[in-house]
């Protein structure tokens, strides 16, 4: 009764990695981008502009990070 327990635990291991194979496949094309709602936020040039934290900021200028 052991074994047989081992080897439907197995196999039933197997099954479910030939399912993921196959639906990878089968789904392959249906895949559409998301269209977004709101428009995106503008890039900006240095962190002063950004909402974060002083010592956050600091930090990054400590480590030479100066650009977004």
């Amino acid at each position: 009764p052991r074994r047989s327990g081992g080897s439907a635990g197995s196999g039933g291991s197997g099954r479910s990695g030939g399912y993921g194979r196959r639906s990878a496949s089968g789904v392959k094309g249906e895949f559409a981008l998301p269209v977004a709602i709101t428009p995106a936020l503008p890039a900006v040039e240095t962190f002063g502009e950004l909402e974060m934290p002083a010592p956050l900021k600091q930090a990054l200028a400590t480590e030479g990070v100066t650009v977004p």
